[in-house]
Formats: structure tokens, sequence, C-alpha cells
């Protein structure tokens, strides 16, 4: 190998470890595999649910995981109906409880938001984001505005919960490559 190879792989390794610093430093929720939170607006108090998960396959593949009603309806809702395009409709069925709204942003395959009317006319944005990590993909998911009062701090912790559940099942489904009955879904609970 020449110097001038040795200087530009030197170069890309790091660019890539610096670009890997940056990543890790900006993920709100580090760690292997899933974890969720309830985060406060500073300036407004409202409510927001932060998750994340780590999934051992490519971002393409992450982001099939979440922009496909067959996959979807895996690890999310027991029917899941939604055309990703901005306007597209969204359409979850969990336990009864029929979820409707429509894509309000998509950047495939990196990022999606779902905009969701919640019972009472509140209106919720889901937005799921795709990153690459060594070895896999890391899936995001914020889901808010819920009210600064105690119930929404209340739904806001079900919800936590909840999405901490669905994506322990999209790991255990992508891990295994086998289709499963999701859990509750973040989306059966009253806001």
């Amino acid at each position: 190998m020449t110097l001038r190879a040795y200087a530009a792989i030197a170069f890309l390794c790091g660019g890539l470890t610096a670009c890997l610093a940056r990543t890790r430093a900006e993920d709100p929720l580090p760690g292997p595999q899933q974890d969720a939170a309830v985060v406060a607006d500073a300036a407004t108090s409202e409510r927001r649910v932060v998750a994340s998960a780590y999934v051992p396959v490519p971002p393409w593949e992450a982001w099939d995981w979440i922009a496909s009603s067959d996959r979807l309806d895996q690890w999310l809702a027991q029917e899941v109906a939604l055309d990703v395009i901005v306007g597209g409709p969204v359409r979850l069925v969990s336990d009864g409880v029929v979820t409707e709204g429509s894509i309000s942003a998509v950047d495939e395959p990196t990022s999606m938001a779902w905009s969701l009317s919640a019972s009472g006319g509140a209106q919720r944005v889901v937005t799921f984001r795709v990153s690459g990590e060594i070895g896999g993909a890391r899936i995001y998911v914020d889901e808010g505005p819920f009210p600064a009062d105690a119930a929404g701090e209340a739904t806001a912790v079900a919800h936590r919960r909840r999405w901490n559940q669905a994506l322990s099942v999209l790991r255990a489904a992508v891990m295994r490559g086998l289709p499963t009955e999701p859990q509750e879904s973040p989306f059966t609970a009253a806001p």
C-alpha cells in the first residue's frame, strides 16, 4: 500500500470516529437495547416521550420496520395501515381501540412523523428517526406533546412504558426474524 492509501484510510477512520462520537454525545438515550423517558419542555412544561431501540440490522432494513404496515403490525399494533407519503393516512387498531391520523413528514429512509388525533381533540405527533450505528441501527421515537398537568404526566408515563414494551417486541422480532404478537400498544390508552 502506498503512503497516500494509508493517509486516505486514516482520514476516513478519523471522520468515522468523530461522527460516531458526535452521534453518541447527541444521543439522549444511550444503551445497547432500548430505553424510554418522559421529558419536559423547559419553556412550556409540556411532556414528551422519547424512546430508542438498537436493532442489529442495516438502517435501510430498520426503516422498513417503521414504514411497512406488514412490519408495524408485528410489533406496534394488531392492525396497521399507512401510506408513507406526506398527507397519507395512518390507522392503528389495538384491542379494539382505533387511532387515526396522517403522515405529516417523510424523509425516507431516515425519518417520518405521524400527526394523530387523541380523544378530546388533542393532537399529538409521533416522530420516528433511524440512524446507523456500528453493527446495526437505532430507531428513535418522539411522541408529544402531553399536557403540563397531572393527567398529562400520567398519560406520558403510561406511553413511556408502552413504547418501552413495543420497542422490546420490535427488537425481539428483528433479532429472531419471526413475527411476534404486539404487546400493549402506546395507542391503546386514553390520552
